[in-house]
């Protein structure tokens, strides 16, 4: 079946991250087990398209939603796609499916009084934890980062004296961000305090409580907690900061190439997706370039006679 070089290749070539790999295996291990059980079938590479069709119906009468059907299938193609350049198949049979559409999701965007709230209102503490809380949704908000990457942040990438951050992305990509004079200023005072509380223990940058290396689900309860605290409703996860940072952005006349790069996409269609005028700048902007739009007068109201 060729499973453990598949794995190998998407970590060694692709440079997926353990999280996408995880998925990946997970989503797959999904899908051989439904061959096994609905067709007795133990080696995937005799799967047929009307298997894999019957499969993508099982996910949607199981209640999986277009958007996880999509991801799962595009794990499916991708293991098939492997298969057939190492020679173990002439034809993918996943190549000709679609799936179903995705309703498109409006991204959440944090409101510039709830950003306010958030870094300026609220009580952190003047400990480790509370330097830390700060720094990192400064970070996420301040430089757009994913969550994984403000995880793998190392204390070395920070640069003081340039006011920049060096960041590893998606596939090992590294791209150099600019920081705000506060930003530095924080992180300078969240170091003081770290080595104060911990020493000289890491080279990552940010840490737990209890000094080990953040993870996923410690850095998703933190970001939920503190925007749990200023907006209600909707999913507060990390990735609501970024979408908050590019949408800020663009609102402010920032060119989508600019913002692009800041995010680290491969793509401007990637970008697209992220960002999030709300209607009342939509309004401003097209009152403003449309030539037909209704401008009030620059001449004086007339007076009575």
């Amino acid at each position: 079946m060729r499973v453990a070089a598949f794995f190998d290749y998407l970590t060694c070539e692709r440079r997926f991250s353990e999280h996408s790999i995880a998925a990946y295996r997970n989503d797959l291990s999904r899908y051989f087990d439904y061959l096994e059980q609905a067709y007795e079938l133990d080696d995937p590479s005799r799967a047929d398209t009307a298997m894999l069709r019957s499969w993508m119906v099982h996910l949607l009468q199981q209640g999986y939603a277009a958007r996880s059907v999509q991801r799962k299938l595009t794990v499916v193609k991708s293991y098939y796609r492997f298969l057939c350049r190492q020679g173990v198949l002439q034809r993918n049979p996943a190549a000709a499916l679609h799936a179903p559409r995705a309703r498109k999701r409006v991204p959440q965007v944090l409101r510039p009084d709830q950003l306010e709230r958030l870094f300026e209102d609220l009580p952190f503490g003047d400990d480790f934890s509370g330097w830390r809380d700060r720094a990192l949704l400064e970070l996420l908000y301040g430089a757009g980062l994913r969550r994984a990457e403000v995880i793998g942040l190392r204390v070395s990438d920070v640069d003081f004296n340039g006011q920049l951050l060096s960041v590893r992305g998606k596939g090992d990509k590294v791209r150099l961000l600019p920081l705000l004079p506060r930003l530095i200023r924080l992180l300078e005072r969240y170091m003081d305090v770290r080595h104060t509380t911990f020493g000289a223990t890491t080279e990552t940058l940010l840490l737990t409580d209890k000094g080990q290396p953040m993870y996923p689900m410690f850095v998703h309860r933190k970001v939920k907690h503190y925007l749990d605290l200023v907006a209600q409703g909707g999913k507060h996860s990390p990735h609501v900061l970024r979408h908050t940072f590019a949408t800020h952005l663009s609102e402010q006349g920032a060119d989508i190439n600019a913002v692009k790069e800041l995010l680290g996409h491969a793509s401007l269609a990637a970008t697209q997706h992220y960002l999030h005028p709300g209607l009342a700048h939509l309004r401003e902007t097209y009152d403003r370039a449309h030539p037909r739009a209704e401008r009030p007068s620059q001449d004086p109201p007339p007076t009575d006679a």
